[in-house]
């Protein structure tokens, strides 16, 4: 009994999942929202987090080509 209790996983609270997801405390906490209605509003959506990261990168590489473009312009 006692080992089958130790492989039980606890589920995330929403409030868990905004935190992981980069949303303030509280997002989906609407008005008689029920928790699987917040639930279904987070995993339809994406980490916030994330997509900065991959949205600087994308910047950075912009940036970088037009830097290379801009040297090879250059008339000497």
């Amino acid at each position: 009994p006692e080992q089958a209790a130790a492989k039980l996983i606890r589920r995330l609270t929403p409030l868990e999942c905004e935190r992981l997801q980069g949303f303030p405390d509280g997002w989906t906490a609407l008005p008689g929202a029920a928790d699987s209605a917040r639930y279904k509003a987070l995993g339809n959506s994406v980490a916030i987090p994330c997509v900065t990261y991959v949205l600087r990168g994308i910047v950075l590489a912009c940036d970088e080509a037009d830097s290379n473009a801009n040297a090879g312009n250059s008339t000497e």
